[in-house]
């Protein structure tokens, strides 16, 4: 729930629900435009208007890579993000995507949907950057998505890879 507030000392007001008084509570769960006419003491009107965004995008795993016996030095990476609000997010809105590998810089892309992303839905989406993971440790992703009308901004994801392949070495025994 958030509030919309009017300025005070007006005489009247109509916010567009009906609501007669300087302040609105919004709990309605997908955006919408919310306006106010305000009339003062001499009957001279004004209004405003405010869209309350409620999306809620987030990278919510990671698809790509998995863990295995041996990883290379040009894994891509393929994370699935979600749409976690009751809004439908059209085709053509961007999201801005990106990881970070074992605590190095972010790797920054766009996504543009292709597709309306409905609620609950997802889609997966493949950096161009591939990851080096051939070293023979555990990795760590942490992976972010956000539209630029993004109500939540906690939108990461953080998850480990793991180079499983064994490592010894053979010794000779005496008989």
């Amino acid at each position: 729930t958030i509030t919309l507030v009017a300025p005070e000392g007006f005489n009247y007001y109509k916010w567009n629900d009906g609501t007669t008084t300087n302040t609105l509570n919004v709990t309605y769960p997908a955006t919408k435009l919310y306006s106010v006419v305000v009339t003062d003491i001499n009957g001279c009107s004004t209004s405003d208007q405010l869209t309350v965004y409620t999306y809620n995008i987030a990278a919510d795993a990671l698809i790509a890579p998995v863990s295995q016996c041996e990883l290379s030095n040009a894994e891509d990476v393929t994370i699935q993000v979600s749409n976690l609000s009751a809004d439908t997010i059209p085709d053509g809105e961007v999201i801005d995507v990106s990881y970070i590998l074992n605590s190095g810089s972010a790797v920054n892309e766009t996504l543009t949907l292709s597709d309306t992303l409905y609620p609950a839905g997802s889609v997966n989406y493949t950096f161009t950057q591939k990851a080096n993971l051939s070293a023979n440790q555990l990795h760590n992703f942490v992976i972010f998505a956000q539209h630029q009308e993004d109500a939540d901004v906690n939108d990461s994801y953080n998850t480990n890879v793991d180079y499983q392949k064994p490592e010894f070495n053979i010794e000779p025994s005496e008989v």
